[in-house]
């Protein structure tokens, strides 16, 4: 495992005028800022948190000279031993299953890919009724958990993935565009934020 120098550890700058809570919040929100961007979910987030927590606790055993075991990382940061285990063993592989998309991204990438909602494989794929054997309803309960199905209706709407067509209101499947500014200016508010605290 590597031995990082004693100058790798940091700390919030003593100077920062609020709590530790407010920085923490302050910066957590902006991060979930850029996971939004990036259409991914809360478990992205936590993993990366637990990744983090990891390696942070690596840094600070090694600069003050403690043992380092996963039981002793694992009592620091709170995160069960055999996560630990995997984390040092291959943080990347740990993150991997959490890479996948938010409910609604994954509703639209299974509408695409899945013989039975999809049986020519087209692109875009057929309209959808909201209710039947061969439905919205039937899609959202597959693959969104427990999301009620009008919400994840509306929240599709309202993003532009999903239209209504024709007098039954047959819903249509759409790309949702890349708004490539907004995740630059999340980039950058992140890394002003990261400036501004020198952490």
């Amino acid at each position: 495992m590597q031995n990082p120098t004693a100058d790798t550890r940091r700390t919030p700058p003593a100077e920062y005028p609020g709590d530790i809570d407010s920085l923490m919040l302050e910066m957590t929100s902006r991060l979930a800022e850029l996971v939004l961007t990036q259409d991914r979910g809360i478990g992205y987030l936590e993993a990366t948190a637990k990744v983090g927590m990891v390696q942070a606790a690596v840094r600070i055993f090694s600069a003050d000279d403690r043992r380092m075991t996963h039981s002793a990382i694992a009592v620091a940061t709170g995160i069960p031993r055999h996560e630990v285990a995997r984390i040092l063993q291959n943080p990347a592989n740990f993150m991997e299953k959490f890479r996948r998309a938010n409910r609604a991204v994954r509703v639209a990438t299974q509408w695409r890919q899945d013989p039975f909602f999809n049986p020519d494989q087209t692109d875009p794929p057929p309209l959808l009724p909201l209710t039947g054997e061969r439905s919205f309803t039937t899609l959202v309960r597959k693959y969104s958990g427990d999301i009620p199905i009008v919400c994840m209706r509306d929240a599709m709407l309202d993003a532009g993935t999903l239209t209504e067509e024709g007098e039954d209101k047959l819903l249509m499947l759409h790309e949702k565009p890349v708004d490539e500014e907004e995740l630059r200016e999340s980039k950058r508010k992140l890394a002003r934020m990261v400036g501004d605290f020198d952490l």
